[in-house]
C-alpha cells in the first residue's frame, strides 16, 4: 500500500474518495453494473480509503478541511477516518457536526458506518439507536438497518416515533428486515391518504403481507407522477392480481404524466400481454429507452446486443436531441439505457412470443420462482438484481430482503453463504 507522505497527495486522496462514493451512488440505480463491477469498484475505493487512514493525522486534518465545503461526498471519508481511531467518538462528534446538518449529509455518514463491518459499529450502533436526536437515532437506525442488525425493540419504538423521517425510516425498515410480528403496528399507519409515513407502512405491509389497504393507497400513490409512483407501482405490481394490475396499467398509459409509471410497471407486472404496447412506446422518443428496459424485463431480450440497439447517436440525431456540434441534448432518468431498434425487437418477439404466456407473470423471459431470482440477484445487472431481489422477499416474507447496494464483498459473501 502506498503511503501518502504529502498534504497535497493526502487532499487529492479524500477529493477522489469523494468522487468514488459519489459515483457508486449513482451506479446503485444504473441499469448495467454487475455484482463483479460492484466488487472491482468498491475494492478500488477501499484502497483508497486504506491509504487515507494510513496517512494518520494527516488524513484526518485534510477530512476537517474538505468537511469545511458541506457536501455529501466529503463526508463519507471523513466518517470513516474517525471510525479508524482507537476510541472513535471526539472525531466523530466533529463529523456530526456537519451530518447531521440535512438529510442529504446524513447519507454519506449512514454509508460509511454501513460500509464497516458490523463488529467495529455495532457498540456506536447502539448507542445512536437510544440517542435523544432524533437525526442521530435515525442514522444509527439506518446503519443497523443496511447491516440488516437492529433490535426489535428499537425497532417497534422508533415506528411510533414523532420525528417523521426516523418514522418513516422505522416503517420501510420493518420491510426490509422482514420484521412480521411488527406488521399490526405498521399496519396501523397505513391512513390518512398518500404522506411520507403512510406510503412507507403500506409498501412495508404490501411486500411482506399484502394487505388490501396498503394496496389501495399504493394504487392510489401510482396515480401521482413522481418519484413516490415509482416506488409503489414496484410493489403494487409485484402482489396485486396479474389482471387486476394490468388493467391499473392500461388506465396509467392513458394519462401523460403517468405513462412513464405505466411501463415501469409493466416491467415490474411481467405479463407479456403487455408486450404489444410497450413496442408501441419504443416509437416515442421520450418512453423508447425506458420501454426497452422494461421490455426486456419482462423478455430476457438483450437490448445491449446487435440488431437490437441502435448505433449511438442514430436516434438521438433522427429525433432532434443533437446539437450543432453533436453533444446530446436529452439528459434525463433514461441516459444509461441503450435505444431500441424497433424493428429487430418486433421481430424477435413475433419469433419468441408463444414461449411466454399471456397473464403470467415473468423475469427476464423466465418464471418467477426463488431459485431463479437467486440466480438473476448473482449474475444480473443491477436494476434486474433489484427487481430478483423484491420478488424473493414478497415470496419469503421472513428473510431480509436482499440489499443490493451493499458493498460487493459483503453481498457476494450472502450469496456464497445463507444462498451455497
Amino acid at each position: 500500500m502506498t503511503r501518502l507522505t504529502h498534504d497535497k497527495a493526502v487532499a487529492q486522496c479524500v477529493e477522489e474518495i469523494a468522487f468514488l462514493w459519489l459515483r457508486r451512488e449513482q451506479l446503485v440505480s444504473e441499469p448495467h453494473p454487475t455484482l463483479a463491477d460492484f466488487v472491482a469498484s468498491d475494492w478500488r475505493l477501499q484502497a483508497r480509503l486504506d491509504e487515507l487512514v494510513a496517512a494518520g493525522d494527516a488524513g484526518w486534518r485534510a477530512c476537517q478541511r474538505e468537511l469545511a465545503w458541506e457536501e455529501p461526498g466529503e463526508v463519507f471519508p471523513a466518517t470513516f477516518v474517525a471510525l479508524e481511531e482507537g476510541d472513535p467518538r471526539q472525531r466523530l462528534r466533529h463529523v456530526l457536526d456537519y451530518a447531521l446538518r440535512n438529510y442529504e449529509l446524513s447519507r454519506p455518514l449512514i454509508a460509511a458506518l454501513a460500509w464497516k463491518p458490523l463488529t467495529q459499529v455495532l457498540d456506536l450502533l447502539e448507542d445512536f439507536l437510544t440517542a435523544d436526536v432524533p437525526p442521530l437515532r435515525r442514522v444509527g437506525l439506518a446503519a443497523a438497518i443496511a447491516h440488516r442488525r437492529v433490535p426489535e425493540s428499537a425497532l417497534a419504538t422508533a415506528v411510533e416515533h414523532d420525528d417523521l423521517l426516523l418514522r418513516g425510516r422505522a416503517l420501510r425498515g420493518v420491510g426490509e428486515l422482514g420484521a412480521r410480528s411488527l406488521l399490526p403496528q405498521v399496519a396501523a399507519h397505513v391512513t390518512g391518504g398518500p404522506n411520507s409515513c403512510a406510503l412507507e407502512a403500506a409498501w412495508t405491509c404490501a411486500l411482506r403481507g399484502g394487505l388490501p389497504a396498503a394496496l389501495s393507497l399504493l394504487t392510489q400513490a401510482a396515480r401521482q407522477p413522481g418519484a413516490a409512483a415509482q416506488r409503489a407501482i414496484a410493489v403494487v405490481t409485484r402482489v396485486g392480481a396479474v389482471s387486476e394490475m394490468t388493467e391499473l396499467l392500461h388506465g396509467l398509459a392513458e394519462l401523460a404524466p403517468c405513462r412513464r409509471t405505466a411501463i415501469l410497471g409493466a416491467g415490474s407486472l411481467g405479463n407479456p400481454a403487455l408486450v404489444d404496447w410497450l413496442l408501441t412506446q419504443i416509437d416515442q422518443s421520450d418512453t423508447a429507452r425506458v420501454a426497452g428496459e422494461a421490455l426486456a424485463m419482462i423478455t430476457g431480450i438483450s437490448l445491449d446486443d446487435p440488431p437490437f440497439r441502435l448505433p449511438q447517436g442514430e436516434h438521438e440525431a433522427q429525433s432532434g436531441l443533437l446539437g450543432d456540434d453533436g453533444e446530446c441534448l436529452d439528459f434525463g432518468p433514461d441516459d444509461h439505457l441503450p435505444w431500441p431498434n424497433r424493428r429487430a425487437v418486433a421481430d424477435w418477439w413475433l419469433r419468441h412470443r408463444a414461449a411466454l404466456s399471456p397473464g403470467r407473470r415473468y423475469l427476464l423471459g423466465r418464471p418467477i420462482d426463488p431459485a431463479w431470482c437467486q440466480h438473476v440477484v448473482a449474475c444480473g445487472h443491477q436494476r434486474q438484481r433489484a427487481a430478483a431481489a423484491l420478488e424473493l422477499a414478497i415470496q419469503r416474507p421472513d428473510e431480509p430482503l436482499f440489499e443490493t447496494r451493499a458493498p460487493g464483498w459483503r453481498q457476494r459473501a450472502w450469496i456464497d453463504g445463507p444462498w451455497a
